[in-house]
């Protein structure tokens, strides 16, 4: 602590008790009290007193007002009542905090059995702290069909995105080309899951989703659209009015949610997406993804993960930009911005080595690798593999992962990431 600060916090503790021992002695049983007789204010005196008055009479009103609702509230006992009625003891219905780095805070409300046994109710509202990012979610899942045999379910999100950056196309983009722009985008999702067996799972969706893009807010790089126009970056200036055909077939096991010491995750998809407005907009997209966890020793694991994509163009159709293959994203290299690399396909690897440091919290370290291309299957000269490196955190608890927070490194610079209550 610097002399003068300590100087003048020994001073306002000795002014402290100074006032409070002349307060003793005014207030000291043994002396007799003085009366004190207020003499009401002459005119000339509310006359000056009139300009304070005014200027701190909206202070006083809010006070007041202030006072007045905190009594209310006290009183009519709305804030135990409302956690009363959102929340129940036995974990049927109950709010959570939630966090991301990409839209920010907020909390979920989920409800489960609402209107059929096993179903669950998912609400979910997130805001970065400059409401530059948003996204509101409405899910409603598992109900059952067909005497069981497959579950069906909705979704619907809206997402506002003000912060985010284009790079260009290809695996060589550079940060001085960095654009900005902002995304609207609504999706409205009808989804049948067939479950033939325990660990196995057919998914099955329909979708319309209609994106925009618009200019942001950020001053410090150019916008998108003083670089490109949609000639040269498709989807920039047309509105996207797409109906998605998607499939997944996904195999998992595991032997505990949230920190598995060994596992088996396969994730196989396609889908075709179709404009339904200007008709330019066609294309298809594929991929995996496979993670392997091995138990080595004294609870520590190793993670393994593969996946690649691919997107391609009907003939004489396009692909919005927003939807090409993208490395930056933070499942994909950690360390990087987000809307670092762009192109129509990606590569991904990655290793964690885990270690318990306390009861449900593990540490770990990783290494993620990857690249993206025009094709895959014809690569360029070069390998232009990319990669990052970091530690993390995971907290989790019976039901899965509760809280993971992890900084990233690469050649871009450092990344801190962290995800609270995502996807229980």
């Amino acid at each position: 602590m610097h002399r003068p600060l300590f100087v003048r916090i020994l001073a306002l503790i000795f002014a402290i008790i100074w006032v409070d021992l002349l307060t003793a002695q005014e207030n000291d049983p043994e002396k007799p009290a003085k009366k004190t007789v207020l003499q009401p204010k002459a005119t000339w005196e509310k006359a000056i007193d009139l300009p304070g008055d005014l200027v701190f009479l909206p202070v006083k009103l809010l006070l007041e007002i202030s006072r007045e609702t905190l009594e209310f509230i006290d009183n009519s006992k709305i804030i135990p009542e409302t956690i009363d009625l959102i929340t129940s003891d036995d974990g049927v219905r109950g709010v959570r905090p939630t966090y991301n780095s990409r839209t920010g805070a907020g909390a979920y409300y989920f409800h489960r059995n609402l209107l059929q046994e096993g179903t669950r109710l998912n609400l979910t509202a997130t805001s970065s702290f400059d409401a530059e990012n948003q996204s509101f979610e409405f899910k409603q899942h598992k109900f059952s069909l067909a005497k069981g045999l497959c579950a069906a379910g909705f979704f619907y999100r809206y997402t506002k995105l003000d912060e985010e950056s284009y790079y260009g196309s290809g695996p060589t983009s550079t940060r001085g080309d960095r654009a900005s722009y902002g995304i609207r985008q609504k999706l409205l999702t009808f989804e049948f899951d067939v479950t033939p067996d325990a660990g196995l799972s057919l998914n099955l969706t329909g979708s319309y989703e209609k994106t925009k893009i618009r200019p942001t807010h950020d001053d410090e790089y150019p916008s998108i659209f003083e670089v490109y126009d949609e000639s040269s970056l498709p989807g920039i200036a047309e509105v996207a009015d797409l109906l998605i055909w998607q499939t997944e077939l996904h195999f998992i096991r595991d032997d505990r949610a949230g920190n598995p010491t060994r596992s088996t995750d396969l994730l196989i998809y396609g889908g075709i997406f179709n404009d339904v407005g200007a008709d330019r907009f066609d294309f298809w997209r594929s991929g995996f993804d496979f993670n392997k966890v091995f138990h080595l020793f004294y609870n520590r694991t190793l993670a393994l993960r593969i996946a690649a994509e691919f997107t391609r163009p009907f003939t004489g159709k396009t692909i919005p930009f927003y939807y090409l293959s993208e490395i930056g994203r933070y499942e994909t290299i950690r360390g990087f911005k987000r809307g670092r690399f762009h192109d129509r396909d990606r590569l991904l690897a990655s290793i964690e080595y885990r270690y318990p440091i306390w009861n449900m919290c593990d540490a770990y370290l990783f290494a993620d690798a990857g690249k993206v291309a025009y094709n895959l299957a014809t690569p360029p000269p070069g390998d232009n593999l990319i990669a990052g490196y970091g530690a993390g955190i995971r907290v989790y608890n019976s039901g899965g992962l509760v809280l993971k927070t992890e900084l990233g490194f690469s050649e871009d610079g450092a990344r801190y990431y962290l995800t609270l209550n995502k996807g229980l």
